[in-house]
């Protein structure tokens, strides 16, 4: 996501002419924009002239609702009027519902805007659904409040998307967004959950990674997180750098860490002459490498049950010569934590 510029393209607005909006009928506070050549605005049509414009719709063409009340109902009726039959997609030319208060659960869910789209200061009541919506030209909420969730999961924003200002209210979700211009999000407020998508935490901790600011032990931190598991982001790499460490461990293990032999015990003690009670001392010899043959199966046998044992974190209980002591340390302490990275991967994977 590319941060926005001090200066965001703004939607044109007209100054409206003379009797644009609506005349309310028995609501002479409507400030809806008129369906023209009426003098009431899509909400306060009667239901004659309401079908008339509904069937005069086509797929790709414009419409302008700004400060107009929708229900579920109404938006419902309008999208399936612009329904393009070859792709069952509601098709929209550009779309303007600034200021427009969606009093029923939004549902743009599939929708293709060709044109850019203006949702700038809308208030949306109940849920909105942007799910797998195509926005082919510039889209605008900045201003708009999403009083409880709104979903963009999977959609995709050719140009410009614009959320300056924008309120978000019980969770906020942009999983799997595809964001091909630029992203503004400018003084947009988010009020509960949010559900981003990998690609943006990548990204900002990326940022994070090469900036001049961290101190040095962080951006260490940083580098070594990106270098094992790209930020806990990239699965195949966590566990490529496990199946690495153990490996490593496995051959060091065969050369130098496991003993020719058991380690013979060797019991020596002082006879006393006058009789008494003898005193027995029991050694254990240093463990030692073969002198030869140190990569067999057998000795791949042990050293992969060690490995195995290290990854889990826990003691094998094998003889191991000084070597083969140090190495195992070293991989009970990296293989437990390349697995747990691996694992975080693959989890927020699957919840994606």
């Amino acid at each position: 996501m590319t941060p926005s510029p001090p200066g965001d393209p703004a939607p044109p607005d007209p100054a409206p002419s003379q009797g644009s909006h609506c005349d309310g009928g028995a609501d002479p506070a409507c400030r809806g924009r008129i369906v023209s050549p009426h003098q009431s605005c899509l909400a306060h049509l009667d239901a004659r002239r309401r079908q008339e414009y509904f069937a005069g719709l086509r797929p790709g063409d414009a419409v302008d609702h700004r400060d107009t009340a929708l229900d579920a109902e109404l938006l419902a009726r309008l999208l399936h009027s612009v329904r393009d039959p070859a792709t069952g997609r509601p098709t929209l030319g550009t779309a303007r519902f600034e200021g427009a208060g969606f009093t029923g659960v939004a549902d743009f869910g599939r929708t293709t805007f060709t044109r850019p789209a203006y949702f700038n200061d809308a208030t949306f009541h109940r849920d909105a659904e942007f799910t797998d919506t195509s926005f082919e030209a510039s889209a605008f909420f900045g201003g708009a409040r999403f009083i409880h969730t709104c979903d963009f999961a999977g959609a995709t924003f050719a140009k410009y998307a614009g959320f300056r200002r924008a309120e978000f209210g019980e969770w906020a979700g942009f999983e799997s967004v595809i964001f091909r211009g630029t992203a503004g999000f400018l003084a947009a407020r988010f009020g509960g959950q949010l559900a981003l998508p990998y690609t943006w935490v990548y990204g900002e901790m990326e940022m994070r990674r090469h900036s001049h600011s961290p101190r040095d032990a962080e951006r260490w931190l940083l580098q070594a997180y990106w270098l094992l598991s790209g930020y806990g982001l990239r699965a195949s790499r966590a566990l490529g750098w496990l199946a690495l460490a153990m490996t490593t461990t496995v051959l060091l293990l065969m050369g130098f860490g496991l003993p020719g032999s058991a380690p013979a015990l060797r019991a020596s003690g002082t006879l006393p002459s006058d009789g008494g009670p003898v005193t027995f001392e029991i050694d254990q010899e240093a463990p030692r490498n073969p002198a030869e043959n140190r990569f067999t199966s057998k000795r791949f046998e042990k050293a992969l049950r060690v490995t195995l044992d290290s990854v889990v974190f826990r003691s094998s209980g094998q003889d191991l010569t000084t070597t083969g002591a140090y190495v195992e340390m070293a991989s009970r302490f990296t293989e437990p934590v390349l697995l747990g990275l691996g694992a975080l991967a693959v989890r927020g994977r699957i919840k994606r």
